[in-house]
């Protein structure tokens, strides 16, 4: 057989050898998009959790990357391939830290956001029962508390729950109303709230932002906050208030329904109460999220 036959036979079956290769071999998408859609909620005081749309194309994992004002990264997290949130951790109350989210066409918009104290699971009884009616947003400990309504009190009190039983002027459906204490008495302190309350479902856990709530605030008030009696717990979720206290911190506040009833309320007659979980934000006059300085 001639030499040139050979060598020619040998490239066709290199040829084909290529060829099969390729159509058998997976190519990896590319994307030249990036993620977007950002947004926040703080967790705790040491803790912000990140919520963001993956790119279109987009096949591996993304990295939340959270930077201090100065510029140095604080938190750097890959997620799993799909995955869209992550929660940043090992952070610190009164710093605006930039957020963005990096994923295989390069970095998204970056959103700013801050930490928030939380604290869970208080019970609010009406005034007219033997419980502790009174809510303190932020106490010594940097948590927020139940604390009994008595004038020793009154200036620590931001928020209580009153009763039909004792203010006939209430006319919400179930006769509670959730209100600042400068409604119940003009020596309280002034906590003002935002009238437009929302329904969220999942409450605190569930309330992302992509922006400071600046806006709400300029619509806040002290009018009493009636407690109704949703139903519809499964669809609507929990109630949660916007808050500005008398010293320019903003709250906000989660009243959790009942998960048996589906009412903001617990309980029948003159010991009924409410739970409710508080984030408040330690720094004054930052709407949990703002601009660097």
């Amino acid at each position: 057989m001639k030499i040139s036959t050979i060598l020619s036979r040998l490239a066709l079956a290199a040829l084909v050898a290529g060829a099969f290769a390729a159509c058998t071999t997976e190519d990896t998408p590319g994307t030249t998009n990036i993620p977007t859609g950002l947004m926040a909620r703080s967790v705790d005081a040491n803790t912000i959790a990140v919520m963001w749309t993956r790119a279109s194309g987009d096949v591996g994992a993304d990295t939340l990357i959270v930077t201090d004002p100065g510029g140095a990264v604080k938190f750097s997290g890959a997620t799993s391939t799909t995955a869209n949130t992550m929660t940043a951790t090992g952070l610190t109350t009164n710093t605006v830290y930039t957020i963005s989210v990096k994923g295989g066409g390069g970095t998204s918009s970056s959103i700013n956001w801050m930490t928030a104290n939380r604290t869970d699971g208080l019970q609010i009884f009406e005034y007219s029962s033997s419980g502790q009616s009174g809510l303190q947003l932020n106490g010594a400990d940097n948590k927020a508390h139940v604390v009994s309504v008595s004038n020793g009190n009154s200036g620590i009190i931001d928020f209580l729950l009153d009763d039909k039983q004792r203010s006939a002027t209430i006319t919400s459906a179930s006769g509670l109303d959730f209100e600042g204490a400068q409604n119940f008495d003009d020596t309280w302190r002034n906590s003002l709230v935002d009238v437009n309350g929302r329904y969220v479902v999942g409450g605190l856990n569930n309330d992302y932002s992509a922006s400071e709530f600046t806006s709400a605030y300029s619509g806040m008030t002290s009018t009493d906050y009636p407690i109704d009696e949703a139903t519809d717990y499964g669809t609507r979720g929990s109630r949660v208030l916007l808050v500005k206290t008398k010293e320019g911190n903003f709250a906000k506040i989660e009243i959790v329904p009942d998960p048996t009833t589906g009412k903001l309320y617990t309980g029948t007659g003159a010991n009924r109460h409410i739970t409710v979980n508080v984030s408040y934000q330690p720094t004054v006059g930052r709407a949990y999220a703002g601009r660097p300085h």
